[in-house]
Order: C-alpha cells, then structure tokens, then sequence
C-alpha cells in the first residue's frame, strides 16, 4: 500500500525486524548485530509487513567508522545514527516521525539533548535536520589517501582526538 505517511504505524523495532534492518540503507548484518547488543534503540516505519524506514539512537561511547571517531555521549543526550526511508516511501514524513517517536522514547529517560552526523554534501539529510530542529555544532574533515583514511576534527562538542589516521585494509580501529 502506498497510503499516507501519517497512517503508517511507527513503532520500536523489535527482534524480529532485526533480519529485515540489516540492507536497509547501507547497514549492514554486522552493524545491526553490533548496535543490538550494545542496547542502540531502533524506531522503524512499517506497512503491509515491509519496513519503509528506521533510525537508531545510542548512548555512551561511539566509534563512527566512516569517520574514525570516537567520542562519548553525556547522560541527558543520545547520537541518532543510520536514518533511512527506502526510495518509494520517501516524502511522506515517515523519517521525521521515527525521529518524534525516537525523542519522545529517549526523552522518558532523561535524554533531552541530540547528536547527528551529516554529510555536508547530503543536501537532503542537511535540510531535514535543520528542520527537526538540528543546529551545527562540529566540524570533522576527512581524506582518504590510498588505503588510509585521514581525519581532522578542528571543531567538535564532545571531547575526542582532533586528529586521527586509520589504516583502511583492516578492521580494527585505527
């Protein structure tokens, strides 16, 4: 069906979506089987039992791998990670109502404050959280160089490394 945004249920997912999460976008098993168990809250559109769109919101110590990252969340925020709306339910709404039901759940305990990280390039994703009410507060640069990934974060809120270089051709963090 492809009715209206605000008739599709928006609800947390459960362990039954976690099979269908993984390819939504471009997560993959792993980062859904990563983000599971260290207890990331995940907030998914559905209609006729496929899921139009999820977002994710963690707390405590994050580690971006595109941007080789890492810092700590404080106690009243949460980072909203891995937003997505496939291609036929975009323009409905559906992902500014998973952030509402993500807020709305995070902010039961506490959490009032949000982090995200936005591609500057992704005019999309930079108009959508101005208009959910994100500001910028940081600033992180990255050039991949052959098989090594240069990171300089000259601005950033939370504290982290201002400069870090990872070696692409494995997985460990670098």
């Amino acid at each position: 069906g492809g009715g209206g945004g605000r008739t599709t249920p928006i609800r947390r997912a459960t362990a039954d979506d976690v099979p269908r999460l993984a390819g939504l976008g471009d997560i993959t098993a792993e980062e859904v089987a990563r983000y599971v168990e260290r207890g990331d809250l995940c907030v998914v559109a559905e209609e006729d039992g496929d899921l139009l769109a999820a977002t994710w919101a963690s707390t405590g110590t994050q580690y971006l791998v595109r941007l080789c990252l890492d810092f700590a969340i404080p106690d009243d925020a949460f980072y909203v990670h891995d937003t997505f709306t496939i291609s036929r339910a975009r323009r409905r709404g559906l992902a500014g109502r998973c952030y509402e039901r993500l807020f709305d759940e995070l902010a039961l305990g506490g959490r009032m404050a949000a982090y995200a990280a936005v591609e500057l390039l992704n005019d999309a994703s930079r108009r959508a959280h101005a208009r959910w009410g994100f500001v910028p507060v940081g600033r992180t640069l990255t050039l991949d160089v052959g098989l090594l990934r240069l990171t300089w974060t000259p601005r950033w809120p939370l504290p982290t490394r201002r400069l870090r270089i990872r070696w692409m051709g494995v997985s460990a963090r670098g």
